[in-house]
């Protein structure tokens, strides 16, 4: 092997190539495939954030509105 290389019939560059491509190959596949789970992640978290600032928005209100008329107060900026 090492004559082959010496006369330039083998191509040591390409031969390291491939061999690192062969052994990290699937290991760049799953390093890929867990960066696309952790984005699919993040995604619904922002969803599940928005979401859950939306129903604790909702839920003041409900509380403030429930305050006002079992109190029989109404704020006079909402006269």
């Amino acid at each position: 092997m090492t004559s082959l290389m010496q006369d330039g019939t083998m191509n040591e560059a390409a031969l390291c190539s491939q061999q690192l491509d062969r052994l990290y190959g699937p290991l760049r596949e799953q390093v890929a495939q867990s960066l696309k789970r952790q984005d699919t992640v993040l995604r619904q978290l922002k969803v599940a954030r928005s979401v859950n600032s939306l129903i604790n928005s909702l839920i003041f209100v409900y509380l403030f509105i429930t305050f006002c008329i079992a109190s029989s107060v109404v704020p006079y900026h909402l006269v």
